[in-house]
């Protein structure tokens, strides 16, 4: 509980301010003044002031930005979290390597726990161990 707290804060203060946007200073009064309209040709040579290049440059930079910081946060999470999170790399101590149901609501597996197999009931109201492979072993002996 203490560990989600705490990652929780850092990740607050570390991207809020990503988020947070300021508010633009308080635009002055307008006063009407008359300018003169400029002549037509001037208008026609002008260039648009955005372009389609210009827009996907912006694009590529965003969404390179946003990966970079989905990366990032994973990178940091798997480092705060110092291998509690059970990674993918690590070896199962449980395998549960079948599953027979004998009713709607019972169901028997067969789990291997440390390299011993072991039969376990579920049923709705309890879950208990038949028995495992070494008392098989005995019992043929």
């Amino acid at each position: 509980m203490f560990f989600k707290a705490k990652a929780l804060i850092l990740f607050s203060l570390l991207f809020t301010p990503l988020f947070s946007e300021v508010a633009p200073p308080p635009a002055p009064p307008i006063t009407h003044i008359e300018t003169p309209a400029p002549p037509e040709h001037a208008l026609m040579s002008k260039a648009p002031e955005s372009s389609y290049e210009h827009a996907l440059i912006k694009m590529i930079l965003t969404l390179g930005g946003l990966l970079l910081l989905v990366f990032l946060t994973l990178w940091i999470l798997r480092k705060l979290s110092n291998g509690r999170m059970g990674g993918f790399g690590t070896p199962k101590k449980i395998k549960v390597l079948e599953k027979r149901p004998l009713s709607p609501k019972t169901v028997i597996y067969l789990l291997e726990l440390n390299g011993k197999e072991v039969f376990v009931a579920e049923s709705q109201l309890e879950v208990k161990t038949i028995f495992t492979a070494n008392e098989i072993d005995h019992e043929l002996d």
